[in-house]
């Protein structure tokens, strides 16, 4: 594709999405190694309560 056929942002306007999508890796990344660093924590309080969900998903599944 041509240069000539690339429909460029007007000057002075920046594109959301160069904004955006590094906030969302960045959001997602935070996400994980909290979950990362917090499992043993929700496994102490929610263990049980998946573990059951579990259970009842093998048993009526």
């Amino acid at each position: 594709m041509p240069s000539s056929e690339i429909d460029w942002p007007q000057q002075g306007r920046i594109n959301p999405a160069l904004i955006l999508y590094p906030l969302a890796h960045l959001a997602v990344e935070l996400y994980a190694s909290m979950v990362s660093i917090l499992w043993p924590l929700f496994m102490t309080r929610f263990g049980l309560t998946y573990g059951a969900i579990g259970l009842l998903t093998m048993i009526f599944r």
